[in-house]
């Protein structure tokens, strides 16, 4: 069996909740980006839209503020 993500809905879940450590927040966005890999190639094009879905939310909810 793969480790990581078993759907692209653990991909969003992954990406949810604000941290304010940006070495927290590129670590998640890195492990992020692993479980897409992990899922079986058919899935990943759904897998990396559901992450920039969730990224984009984040950013645009001023999520990824400290700059």
């Amino acid at each position: 069996m793969q480790e990581g993500a078993d759907s692209v809905e653990d991909v969003h879940d992954a990406t949810s909740g604000a941290e304010s450590d940006s070495a927290a927040q590129e670590s998640t966005i890195a492990d992020s980006v692993a479980s897409v890999e992990a899922l079986p190639l058919d899935q990943h094009v759904a897998g990396f839209a559901a992450l920039h879905d969730a990224l984009r939310d984040r950013l645009e909810n001023g999520d990824a503020a400290g700059a």
